[in-house]
């Protein structure tokens, strides 16, 4: 009876034993992948860097390129708010100078169709 539980223990230490060894190998396995990832994720930090510092001075130049197109059009607007006033202040002139002809020429108008009308309806 004792010797049928040695032997139960020893098969039982042999697969522990197993397992352990099979365990082992399984996190040896885990970390020299965890390796490889964390050496390809340092060569693409080195790669992005890379990347980066070789599309920078293109940037920087096209940057440059829009602060100054921007700075163009801030001038031409610039000079749009004195053209806008001249067009407004030109309009109204105009106006006090043509809206007396064009009120005189409806009125007139008016007047005749209302002349007109006068003698079609004499009895009322």
């Amino acid at each position: 009876m004792i010797e049928q539980r040695l032997n139960t223990l020893r098969n039982l230490l042999a697969v522990a034993l197993v397992l352990i060894l099979a365990l082992g190998a399984v996190i040896l396995y885990q970390a020299q992948q965890i390796n490889r990832n964390h050496d390809a994720i340092q060569e693409m930090r080195s790669e992005a860097r890379t990347a980066v510092g070789q599309f920078m001075p293109d940037l920087e130049k096209r940057l440059s390129t829009f602060e100054t197109s921007m700075g163009e059009m801030q001038t031409a607007m610039e000079g749009m708010d004195e053209k806008i006033k001249q067009a407004e202040d030109r309009m109204v002139r105009r106006l006090e100078r043509e809206m007396p002809r064009i009120l005189d020429a409806y009125l007139e108008k008016k007047m005749e169709e209302m002349r007109q009308e006068a003698t079609r309806r004499p009895g009322r």
